[in-house]
């Protein structure tokens, strides 16, 4: 927690410190992270970036980027011992790599010393990087999007026992050096307080997702599938993002194959990378009807693409208790795609997609029900133009970043004004 502030801060440009572990690489393209960075850039404030890259681009060297918002980004690679086999590697990257890189950060920020510092957890993998910037910063957020390691359990990616108890005691004492907590939802919140432990005199919200909330254009849709040789007499649920642990891939993959089976049903594309892919790859070897594959392309095309679909889906794993609130939603909606969910039990997000009217929850662990649902989805005309129209205006009543961006500066500098009056 931060103290003795005897300034306001209130119409003042302010010093703003990104630390994440994925930002664009290239200017022309967004996600996430840079969306809101973007936002508060026009908004009138200095935001800086850190970020130890894990997911870098192969034979991708990035030192720094100026964006055309003005926002500029720092980029570090992570260190691992890949030679010691799958664990040690995990262990390295995330236990070590930011203390590798803690001497570049600091040399990289020049000294500068910032009035707020958002941190996107997970926080371990970020440790020593956070624990050098919380030192000087004003007012310190985190926005949790994984629940590290409890996730990273049940996906078997950290075993049971001390490892994964270190990394709790971690990422617990982590949590507590920051004066606000924010998370994706209230059901994310309810988890948060369950299981780790934190400090009474944090600020913990909700704020769901952000993206641009501005319209994008309309496309030809069969134009745009047969540039990516897609049919274009059959109803496509396109799955975009991560082809890795957690996000149901297997099931897809299954869902797909039972669906093939019928000229007249809809077919699963899978739009991206990771470490998956092999899955994917044997499948569409194999000729598994109904299921197509696009590689990892800019988020532009994406959305280009993403638009000249049906439906969006989100998949995740059935054995878990951690809630989740798939990002990809955003997207979706940006294209006016209302969304098909199979999800974890314990997850709040299929209310919430339901009570706005934009899709349907089911579920996760079997692909004969996700296949069931992808017919059933398409079946009531009348309801799915609906459910288009809610997605469409869910994007600015849910979704924005400039809302997002708002609210967690006026949840700043309401708190350091307070703090400086009293």
């Amino acid at each position: 927690m931060h103290h003795n502030i005897n300034f306001n801060l209130w119409g003042q440009r302010l010093k703003i410190l990104f630390i994440c572990t994925k930002y664009p690489e290239v200017t022309t393209d967004s996600y996430l992270t840079s969306d809101l960075a973007d936002a508060m850039a026009e908004q009138g404030h200095d935001v800086s970036v850190i970020s130890l890259q894990w997911e870098s681009r192969k034979n991708l060297e990035v030192g720094s980027l100026i964006f055309p918002s003005g926002v500029e980004a720092h980029y570090f690679k992570p260190g691992n011992l890949v030679r010691a086999g799958r664990i040690f590697e995990r262990l390295t990257r995330w236990g070590l790599s930011s203390f590798f890189a803690r001497a570049k950060v600091n040399k990289a920020l020049g000294g500068k010393k910032f009035d707020l510092v958002v941190v996107f957890a997970p926080l371990s993998p970020l440790a020593a990087i956070v624990i050098s910037q919380l030192r000087t910063a004003k007012f310190a957020l985190t926005y949790v999007t994984d629940f590290f390691p409890y996730a990273h359990r049940d996906l078997g990616l950290i075993p049971r026992g001390p490892i994964f108890s270190f990394a709790l005691w971690l990422e617990s004492h982590l949590l507590r050096k920051f004066d606000a907590i924010t998370c994706m939802s209230e059901g994310n919140v309810a988890f948060l307080k369950k299981h780790y432990k934190i400090d009474e005199k944090t600020i913990v919200s909700f704020r769901h997702l952000w993206g641009p909330s501005t319209a994008l254009p309309s496309v030809n849709k069969d134009t745009i599938r047969s540039k990516y040789d897609l049919p274009v007499d059959r109803k496509i649920i396109v799955f975009g993002g991560q082809l890795t642990e957690g996000r149901g891939i297997e099931e897809v993959i299954a869902a797909a194959e039972i669906l093939g089976r019928n000229n007249e049903a809809p077919v699963f594309l899978l739009v991206g990378s990771g470490r998956l892919y092999h899955l994917v790859e044997a499948a569409l070897n194999k000729g598994t009807p109904g299921l197509y594959y696009i590689p990892t392309m800019p988020r532009a095309d994406y959305l280009e693409l993403a638009s000249a679909c049906d439906c969006g889906l989100v998949v995740t794993i059935a054995n878990t208790n951690v809630p989740t609130f798939p990002s990809k939603t955003i997207d979706y909606a940006r294209c006016g795609l209302p969304v098909l969910a199979s999800l974890e039990a314990s997850t709040d997000f299929g209310d919430f997609v339901e009570s706005r009217g934009f899709g349907k929850a089911i579920l996760a662990g079997e692909p004969a029900r996700l296949a069931d649902a992808a017919v059933e989805f398409f079946a009531d005309k009348r309801q799915f133009d609906r459910m288009r129209e809610s997605a469409a205006l869910v994007v600015k009543s849910e979704f924005s970043v400039q809302e997002a961006s708002k609210s967690i500066l006026q949840q700043a500098m309401g708190a350091l004004s307070l703090e400086a009056s009293s």
